[in-house]
């Protein structure tokens, strides 16, 4: 009998994955959640349907398929940083710091825990020196221009303008053909008063 759950959820799956592509997100909801009852102990089902609730903008709905995904499976850092960054734009800050903070705690070298965790930190302008602590990590696992250009806003919010400058001409320098990385290192060396 499990097994014949486990197939016929296994189909709902394929037939939502089908309707996704196809554009029709509410068909694929309703397999999905078959898929769910009929073999509610399967992971993939709830992940699937947490990704197409944040695609529709249903965070709450999100929210708890995530939860349960993470019940089912507690130590997978990439779960972590799902419900971490949904909990994020449901305005759940401290939820949203435990999960990213627990996310780090299995995989340090997580870039999605580290940037989302940094750019809270730096946006709500608190935890200022643990931000930089974080984009320098994030640049140290991947040394992106998106990296750097965090990296020079967390330098920029605790007063360090010299290598807020040098860590944006990075970014610039990874990714020239970018305006927002170009247009950014001109205005911190305006603000510095530095030559352009």
């Amino acid at each position: 009998e499990a097994a014949l759950r486990s197939f016929t959820a296994s189909a709902h799956r394929s037939a939502a994955l089908v309707l996704i592509r196809e554009g029709n997100a509410a068909a694929a909801e309703q397999h999905l959640q078959q898929a769910i009852r009929i073999a509610p102990q399967v992971v993939d089902s709830y992940e699937l349907l947490s990704h197409l609730y944040v695609a529709k903008g249903m965070l709450a709905e999100a929210r708890t398929n995530l939860e349960e995904v993470i019940r089912l499976r507690p130590k997978a850092a990439a779960d972590r940083v799902n419900l971490g960054t949904v909990l994020l734009q449901l305005g759940d800050y401290p939820a949203a710091i435990t999960e990213l903070k627990h996310a780090l705690e299995l995989d340090p070298k997580s870039p999605e825990a580290l940037h989302n965790l940094a750019r809270f930190y730096l946006s709500s302008r608190r935890q200022l020196p643990e931000a930089l602590a974080l984009a320098q990590r994030l640049v140290e696992v991947g040394p992106t221009a998106a990296s750097y250009d965090l990296l020079a806003w967390a330098y920029f919010a605790n007063g360090e303008t010299n290598k807020s400058i040098a860590a944006s001409a990075e970014a610039v320098k990874l990714e020239p053909q970018s305006a927002v990385y170009s247009n950014r290192l001109h205005r911190l060396r305006q603000l510095a008063g530095a030559p352009h």
